[in-house]
């Protein structure tokens, strides 16, 4: 045996000297699991935290007098939430994509072992929560079925894996591997809007005007007809100076004097809270809760031309990796959007957290909390890696 096999065997019997035995079975599975791939990981991690489960095996967190335990859900049609004693499992706790990630992690397996990655696993394995973890890979891959997991190539999966390993018990995914799998996110987005376009928009108004010239807001799901698509390939109607559709396309993003600071160090753009939002002076605001992501204009464009509030007066000009796509909401306007799951702000995901564990909250909190589960429950944080090729403050 080899020194470093050696000292793998010593680093495993300690973990499993100091868990009870069906902790330590799961971390011999993450072991196993870990390593040559993001997706290897995921599974190991899955594993270890949710032991056993699997599309045929599904577990589901739940709290009884504070304490958490793993009850198996009922499952009772395959597009429908599961069941867990009569109640619908909470889209945040839903276990299905995680075991899809589990089963095909396990199918992929390689015996061949990377030691240093099977350590890696081990360590991150046990001190993941299942919560944190399902949490993750929900948000995440909200805009994917487990259907639509199962269907992916293992390359895909394994870079949507890196994503949602992202930050996870302090994991660092690959650069290239990351860039991939937020390739894939905004496509498969991309083209769930674009399978809508054309068809009858979902409008919900809370409530009505109390007064003359009152912009009341107006919630919408679906596509406007109106909404082109830039990149892979442009459509008729997007006009700018430049070919949008060129890698050397340059973009602007606006944002505060923090902000530029932290697009610089990071190179990269945060996905938003808000969505596209269309103003119509004293009638309504449209929010169109599924156009969110990461918004750009064109250095033409002032910050004016794009709605964007007079303290965001500084911008980073930018060029977007290879391979992502690109849509723009309505050609009136220079915006262009990057379709990506919307993040969710920290109190609303809190007030849902309280509510999926059934303590109380006010009427108001309990109704955002419903609709944000009937949407998928929270989104992610997300980091598109973009070059940045200029900067500067609007004078």
């Amino acid at each position: 045996m080899s020194r470093r096999l050696f000292c793998l065997f010593l680093a495993l019997a300690w973990l499993n000297a100091s868990l009870p035995f069906e902790a330590s079975a799961a971390v011999v599975r993450a072991a196993s699991a870990a390593a040559k791939s993001p997706l290897a990981m995921a599974g190991g991690m899955i594993d270890a935290s949710l032991p056993g489960l699997s599309s045929g095996n599904l577990l589901v967190p739940s709290w009884s007098n504070g304490s958490l335990s793993l009850i198996a859900p009922d499952l009772q049609d395959l597009k429908a939430p599961p069941l867990l004693q009569g109640q619908a499992v909470p889209s945040l706790l839903d276990p299905r994509r995680a075991a899809v990630l589990a089963d095909r992690a396990m199918a992929a397996d390689s015996p061949a072992m990377a030691e240093a990655a099977a350590l890696k696993g081990v360590s991150e394995a046990v001190s993941a929560e299942p919560t944190a973890i399902l949490e993750r890979v929900n948000s995440v891959l909200k805009d994917f079925t487990p259907e639509d997991l199962q269907k992916l190539s293992d390359e895909d999966l394994s870079s949507l894996s890196s994503v949602v390993m992202d930050g996870l018990a302090g994991f660092k995914a690959g650069k290239r591997e990351y860039h991939q799998g937020m390739a894939t996110l905004a496509r498969v987005r991309t083209e769930k809007l674009l399978a809508k376009r054309g068809q009858e928009l979902d409008k919900y108004e809370p409530y009505k005007a109390v007064k003359d010239m009152q912009a009341v807001p107006v919630y919408i799901h679906g596509t406007s007809e109106r909404v082109k698509t830039v990149r892979p390939k442009a459509e008729e109607g997007v006009a700018s100076k430049q070919d949008l559709t060129s890698p050397r396309a340059v973009f602007r993003h606006y944002t505060t004097k923090e902000g530029l600071e932290a697009i610089l160090s990071s190179k990269a753009l945060l996905n938003g809270y808000l969505p596209y939002i269309e103003l119509i002076v004293y009638v309504a605001r449209y929010i169109y809760e599924d156009l969110s992501g990461v918004f750009l204009t064109v250095p033409e464009a002032s910050g004016r031309d794009v709605g964007v509030p007079p303290e965001q007066r500084y911008y980073v000009d930018l060029e977007l990796p290879k391979g992502f796509s690109l849509i723009q909401p309505d050609p009136i306007y220079p915006i262009f959007l990057v379709p990506l799951p919307g993040r969710t702000r920290g109190w609303i995901a809190d007030a849902y957290r309280k509510w999926m564990k059934g303590e109380d909250l006010s009427p108001e909190q309990e109704a955002q909390a419903k609709r944000l589960d009937q949407e998928g429950g929270p989104g992610p944080d997300l980091a598109l890696p973009i070059k940045v090729v200029g900067h500067g403050e609007v004078k």
